[in-house]
This record gives C-alpha cells, sequence and structure tokens, in this order.
C-alpha cells in the first residue's frame, strides 16, 4: 500500500512539474498561433522560412482556420 501511494505521489508531482513547464511557455517567433472558438489551441513551425513566406503561409493557415471560427497569427 507504501508503494502504491509512493508511486502515485511522484506520478502527480511529475506531471504537475511538466504541465507547468508547458503551459507557461513563451511563444516563439516564427510560429503561427491558432485560437478556435472550440476552446482548442494550435502552433505551425514556420521558422525554416522566411520572413515574408512566414507570414503568407500564416494568412493562408488563417484562411483556412476561418472556417472552424479560429483566428491565427504570426508571431
Amino acid at each position: 500500500m507504501k508503494t502504491i501511494v509512493y508511486l502515485l505521489v511522484i506520478f502527480t508531482a511529475v506531471s504537475v512539474g511538466l504541465f507547468s513547464t508547458t503551459s507557461c511557455r513563451k511563444k516563439e517567433k516564427g510560429n503561427c498561433y491558432c485560437k478556435f472558438y472550440s476552446g482548442d489551441r494550435t502552433h505551425y513551425d514556420l521558422t525554416s522560412l522566411p520572413r515574408d513566406k512566414q507570414e503568407d503561409s500564416c494568412k493562408v493557415i488563417d484562411n483556412n482556420a476561418q472556417a472552424f471560427a479560429g483566428d491565427c497569427k504570426l508571431k
């Protein structure tokens, strides 16, 4: 029983640690971040493209996301 409680405590600590580091991550330049009415969020890594191609690609992604009540912005 002590082993199960011990493992549960470790699992909870690791889960909370991973969640806090990923949820507070700063938005990176060159990524297209999208939000949807449903609450879903996603991003597309465009860092390998030149800035003008990043802007064009994010506009295309934004146009596609609008069909799903979404909005995308390039950071």
